[in-house]
């Protein structure tokens, strides 16, 4: 492990670090500074009236984007992979599935399930 103070903004090189700990440098950088870099460009290019209508509608779609409102549920859980999951968030997606009503067309005029393998 290197000894790096974590709030510096520039990476020098460093010949003792691995390259786990510049991936995870790199990631950070990327999840914090680079985030709050990239949103206030967006902002800036949205507020540029002078700005191409292409670049503000990028810009838009991709604020809209992150803030989750393309996403097709109104549901936090459905946006979460099952690994991702809490065991809270498991448990209610299980039962939403148990709960969902299964498809009537291989079922049969009696209701029973039928198919090429029934």
């Amino acid at each position: 492990m290197t000894n790096r103070d974590d709030n510096d903004d520039e990476h020098d090189f460093n010949p003792e670090e691995t390259v786990e700990e510049a991936r995870d440098w790199l990631v950070r950088e990327v999840k914090t500074s680079g985030a709050r870099k990239a949103y206030a460009a967006a902002i800036e290019v949205l507020e540029d009236s002078k700005a191409p209508a292409p670049a503000r509608a990028t810009m838009a779609t991709a604020i809209f984007r992150v803030g989750g409102f393309f996403a097709t549920s109104k549901n936090d859980d459905d946006r979460v992979e099952p690994h991702q999951m809490t065991a809270a968030q498991l448990a209610k997606a299980i039962a939403r599935f148990k709960n969902k009503k299964p498809s009537s067309s291989g079922d049969d005029e009696g209701g029973n399930a039928s198919g090429v393998f029934d």
